[in-house]
């Protein structure tokens, strides 16, 4: 029996180690959802860790009077370059959309697939909800200082208000504070637990 590729060992690991929370907000839907850049963000430390590079294509294709985008993920071994595994995802674009020029529509278009085709490649459960990220409008991105908006980038979940030392601090307190320090909007929990860590100052 043929040895099993060991991309797939190496790509499970990502998958299990992989945690890309909804850290972007619809204010019109009013619901959190994630991006391509975000997965992007968070699965490279890991892939590296794991010996996998991942790379994305796309390609339009015309079916009939409908131009798509097919994007495509590859997760590639980088100590064997022909053990690969893809996912591809092909999204319709629209003929027009208010306030958006044709390449804003396309690349709207882009990232939408490039998004799911990610989410199909690590086996991110993106939920039943259609997302407005192919249009861009109503978006607040990561980083909001709303509370009801933010989500911790380490744990995935939502970032409260917390006492430390008998005071109160609000939730938008501690998203703008992580954000302005580390780059990214985290609870209380994770935000002290950077600082002990060694994290910047």
């Amino acid at each position: 029996m043929a040895d099993t590729p060991k991309i797939y060992g190496a790509l499970s690991q990502v998958q299990n180690e992989l945690r890309a929370p909804k850290d972007a907000y619809n204010a019109f839907g009013k619901y959190n959802y994630r991006t391509a850049e975000a997965i992007l963000r968070m699965a490279k430390p890991i892939c590296e860790l794991n010996g996998v590079v991942l790379t994305l294509s796309d390609r339009p294709i015309i079916v009939g009077d409908w131009h798509y985008i097919e994007s495509t993920a590859t997760a590639t071994l980088t100590q064997d370059s022909t053990q690969q595994v893809s996912v591809t995802t092909s999204v319709r674009e629209s003929a027009s959309r208010a306030g958006m020029d044709s390449a804003q529509i396309t690349g709207g278009s882009v990232s939408y697939a490039r998004k799911y085709a990610l989410c199909g490649l690590l086996a991110i459960d993106d939920g039943n909800r259609a997302d407005p990220d192919v249009s861009n409008q109503h978006i607040e991105e990561k980083g909001t200082t709303e509370a009801h908006m933010a989500i911790c980038s380490e744990c995935g979940q939502p970032i409260k208000d917390e006492v430390v030392n008998g005071a109160t601090y609000e939730a938008k307190r501690w998203a703008a504070q992580s954000v302005k320090k580390y780059g990214q909007p985290l609870c209380a929990h994770c935000y002290m637990e950077k600082q002990k860590a060694g994290g910047k100052t």
